[in-house]
Formats: C-alpha cells, structure tokens, sequence
C-alpha cells in the first residue's frame, strides 16, 4: 500500500498528499472526475484573505487549469538516494509546520517568513 511521502520514506512508492486532503478533494469532484480550480476548493472567507488584492487574484484565476482527480491520486515512486540530493525548504508562517519539521530533521536548510499560504504574492521580493 502507498504511503504519504514523509521523513521516514527512502525508497517504494506513496501518496503526493495527505489522506484527508485526498478526501475533501473527492468531494469537490464533478460526475467525470475533473475538479475545480484550486481556489473554488475552500471557502471564500479562507481563500479570499490570502491575495493582498482583488487584481493579484484575478491575475492568478485567469492563470488556473482544471485537474482530475486522478492527479492527486497517483501513486509516486519514490527512488533510492532521493533524500541525499541538495534540498531546501522554504516555509511561509506555520501553514505546513509538519513539512517543515520533516526537513529540519533531515537537515536541509530551512527558512521560515512570516506570511501565510500565498506570502509569494504579498511580498515577493524577500522570497526571491
């Protein structure tokens, strides 16, 4: 059985995304599979706070694709010595505190910004 990619995971295959994600996801789904676009998947109160403004949002919604389910429910290999390659990880706030733990423990360099899911948008000069 795939597993969620993780800090433990070396080798074998997995999961792309948390199992509940994967389950909000298959109800978001139409009668073909096809999902909608990504920021029809959450609420407006919760989508609508993370672009600093109305245009940013535009701009960004005129850019979306549609993906099918499936998408999310690939199974990834997963190859030997992966996690011996140069990685980093770059965190916006505590949004994925659990990510971001994983790769502290793996010992990449990590830097967190305070910002939320979408800092890039807001601020784009201190991520480059």
């Amino acid at each position: 059985m795939p597993r969620k990619i993780d800090s433990s995971l070396t080798s074998g295959s997995a999961i792309g995304v948390r199992r509940s994600f994967l389950d909000l996801l298959r109800t978001k789904a139409d009668g073909e599979g096809l999902l909608p676009t990504w920021t029809r998947w959450w609420d407006e109160a919760e989508i609508g706070a993370l672009f600093p403004d109305a245009h940013t949002r535009v701009g960004v919604e005129r850019e979306q694709k549609q993906l099918p389910l499936s998408y999310f429910e690939e199974v990834l290999p997963v190859p030997p010595g992966w996690d011996e390659c140069p990685a980093a990880y770059l965190a916006f706030g505590g949004t994925y505190a659990a990510e971001r733990d994983h790769a502290v423990r793996r010992h990449w360099p990590v830097t967190t910004l305070p910002g939320d899911h979408l800092h890039q948008l807001a601020s784009g000069r201190p991520v480059r």
